[in-house]
């Protein structure tokens, strides 16, 4: 699976250094005396007295940050040129930084940014500016969406994100597979997977009900909407799979597969339900199930590799942080005493590479279940049922293990 080659010429080139080049180089000193430019914005200031600060930043490109040296001196002109860090800098600024870098005295990092002139391209409010420097629970996060990007943890989440979807394009192009974008309005529920998000512009803002055209059902002797009078004259909902569509192309191309959203109605506020989502769908023609089977274990283990060989800092950086978040929870005593720490995320991938998959028949499969259910150690429960028993008798019944019908 080789990578295209451009015979034309590159026009686009940065006018800065991108920070991953500097702190992920396998020299880590590569870039010692050199001149560079760089951007980002600053994760943190510190201020030492009123001629010396300490900037940590960060443009995206890697998880780690560069720290960067303003120091004033006796030249009056040259402290201008750094004046805008003193007088604005802090958590969330953004701005551009010359200097060269420096083999780094203290402790933390190898080197350093000696800044000889710093332009503040962006201000932040401190007093507004929802993003502190401290450290963020998911939940504080997920209040504040448009700004969360900035933390280091979901830049590591969209990174394995980013890296995922592009392990996903290289490996079905590999494999001579054509890309299909299947449409995401349709009038068809697609093998009936799930709840259908239903688009329609019968309804506005302000919309009384009045307004919505109806028709006699003759069956049910009752009203119903009158989709013809609808934007596509019948009812349209918001895809919850492309397959049905890439099915059509595998007739005509042999091995397809669509990527893209799709979309779960289902009202469950679970980890395990989500309203939108991205669906790998591929399909083969003229292949067998174990054909089907072995490259949905390649496809896998090529998006894990592609992880940990591109993303090893950030899956090193999500450990950290879900040990660290459990480690605190323990300590108020919000989980059992008993309880065993995240493992590392490296290691559970590494999991995934090291030995061919398990295949089964569903009829081994389901009496491996029937005998999780016969030793108590799995039950299967209705969503009635689980809402009559108490928590902590259902956990002991079960031993922990719980799956509901």
């Amino acid at each position: 699976m080789s990578e295209q080659k451009n015979s034309s010429p590159t026009l686009f080139k940065r006018s800065r250094t991108v920070l991953k080049d500097i702190l992920e180089n396998e020299d880590a000193f590569a870039y010692e005396g050199k001149d560079v430019t760089v951007c980002g914005w600053m994760q943190t200031m510190r201020k030492q007295g009123e001629k010396m600060a300490f900037v940590e930043l960060n443009d995206g490109s890697c998880p780690g940050n560069l720290q960067v040296l303003v120091q004033k001196g006796e030249d009056e002109e040259k402290n201008q040129k750094v004046e805008g860090v003193f007088a604005k800098g802090g958590t969330g600024v953004s701005c551009k930084v010359n200097g060269k870098i420096v083999k780094s005295v203290a402790k933390g990092q190898a080197i350093e940014l000696k800044a000889e002139s710093v332009t503040i391209l962006g201000g932040v409010d401190a007093a507004t500016y929802p993003i502190p420097k401290k450290k963020l629970t998911l939940e504080y996060m997920r209040e504040n969406q448009n700004w969360r990007i900035r933390t280091r943890t979901m830049r590591a989440v969209q990174n394995i994100r980013n890296q995922c979807a592009w392990a996903t394009h290289s490996f079905f192009q590999g494999h001579g597979f054509k890309y299909v974008h299947t449409p995401l309005l349709t009038g068809a529920d697609c093998e009936g997977a799930g709840e259908m998000f239903s688009v329609t512009n019968l309804i506005k803002e302000g919309s009384k009900i009045s307004d919505i055209p109806v028709v006699m059902d003759a069956e049910k002797k009752t009203d119903k909407i009158d989709y013809s009078k609808d934007f596509f004259g019948k009812p349209v909902s918001l895809t919850v799979s492309g397959q049905l569509n890439v099915e059509t192309y595998a007739c005509a191309f042999s091995d397809v597969y669509t990527f893209g959203p799709t979309f779960r109605a289902e009202k469950s506020k679970t980890t395990r339900h989500l309203a939108e989502f991205w669906m790998i769908e591929p399909e083969i023609a003229f292949a067998t199930l174990e054909d089907d089977m072995a490259l949905a274990e390649d496809y896998v283990k090529y998006c894990v590799q592609s992880v940990l060989t591109k993303c090893a800092n950030d899956v090193q950086l999500l450990t950290d942080y879900h040990q660290r978040e459990f480690a605190q929870a323990k300590k108020r005593g919000k989980v059992a005493k008993d309880a065993l720490a995240p493992s590392k995320l490296k290691d559970s991938l590494q999991v995934l590479l090291g030995k061919p998959y398990k295949r089964l028949t569903y009829t081994e499969a389901i009496a491996i279940l029937e005998k999780e259910i016969a030793e108590y150690r799995a039950i299967v429960i209705t969503e009635e049922e689980a809402k009559k028993m108490k928590a902590k008798d259902l956990k002991k019944k079960t031993k922990g293990c719980v799956s509901a019908a």
